[in-house]
């Protein structure tokens, strides 16, 4: 077996550890609240130098995704899929996607995290419902896609 190809049980959770899933998680560490396509992640690794094909990243974003790793967003139907590295993350999060250049934001907002906590606590009481905040998404328009509008309409 080569040293590629090579597998051994992960003793820290589920499923196998390879030198290129550590390779991909270092990729991935390295690049901190940022969403990235497979695609993207694979063109890292192999700028990188590592010997790393597209479905070997593809199987492993997925994989790190079901171990709760990574988060994983549809940026918009038919789109592609991105991928934000998220260890042992499991308090509220939340992101704000742009619908018009569908590009993907984290919101840190003290406000939103404290209303948040309240609209959990009334839907629990009132109706019943457990509500996961963890991978929210806002629709709404950023920044440099509202200042576009304004200049457009200004014209």
């Amino acid at each position: 077996m080569t040293e590629e190809n090579e597998t051994k049980q992960n003793p820290r959770g589920s499923g196998y550890s390879t030198r290129q899933k550590a390779s991909l998680i270092r990729f991935l560490e390295s690049h901190p609240e940022e969403f990235l396509t497979a695609k993207e992640i694979h063109e890292g690794l192999v700028a990188s130098g590592e010997k790393i094909g597209y479905t070997t990243v593809y199987r492993l974003v997925n994989a790190l995704s079901e171990e709760g790793k990574l988060k994983k967003f549809l940026t918009k139907k038919g789109g592609p899929i991105v991928f934000e590295f998220a260890p042992g993350h499991d308090e509220a999060e939340f992101h704000v996607q742009c619908k018009v250049c569908r590009k993907l934001f984290h919101l840190h907002c003290g406000e939103i995290e404290r209303t948040a906590e309240e609209l959990k606590h009334h839907l629990d009481a009132e109706h019943g419902i457990l509500i996961d905040f963890q991978n929210s998404v806002f629709q709404g328009i950023c920044p440099a896609c509202r200042r576009k509008a304004e200049q457009n309409h200004q014209d």
